[in-house]
């Protein structure tokens, strides 16, 4: 969970939350639209992953590491 005491923290907070949240409110953002559909089958997520579902965003995010 992001921290109001540290730099990240407040960046997600301020930030990311309230874009993601206004952009779910014009567009359903689709984890399909963001990566590929091999990508998804890669960490063995579903395809049909939405912006709106938090447990499941969270877990493919949990799933991939970026370098």
């Amino acid at each position: 969970m992001a921290a109001l005491d540290t730099l990240a923290g407040k960046l997600v907070i301020t930030d990311i939350i309230p874009a993601i949240a206004k952009l779910r409110s014009q567009i359903d953002i689709r984890f399909t639209t963001m990566f590929s559909y091999h990508q998804m089958l890669e960490h063995g997520k579903a395809l049909h992953i939405t912006s709106a579902n938090i447990l499941n965003s969270d877990a493919f995010f949990d799933s991939i590491a970026f370098k």
